[in-house]
């Protein structure tokens, strides 16, 4: 299917309506070269706040959560709805 032509339900996803106010938060993993470490990212995308999270010892499940866990007390009001 070519890139200008897609489902009309694709449409109805892009619209703001569709999508709840509870996900409008998501979050990102770049993992740099071998040895460098990774960077998460915590982005609230109604004010489109950005928090990065260090991560220079690597990248496990356990790592990026402690890294959240520490990260999210400093996350501004605006961003700690729903």
């Amino acid at each position: 299917m070519c890139h200008t032509r897609h489902p009309r339900v694709i449409e109805t996803l892009r619209q703001p309506r569709n999508h709840p106010q509870q996900k409008r938060k998501e979050g990102d993993l770049v993992i740099g070269t071998p040895g460098t470490g990774a960077i998460g990212t915590l982005v609230e995308r109604t004010s489109r706040f950005v928090m990065l999270l260090h991560l220079p010892n690597g990248q496990t499940s356990e790592q990026v959560l402690a890294a959240i866990q520490e990260t999210l007390p400093a996350l501004p009001d605006h961003c700690d709805g729903p």
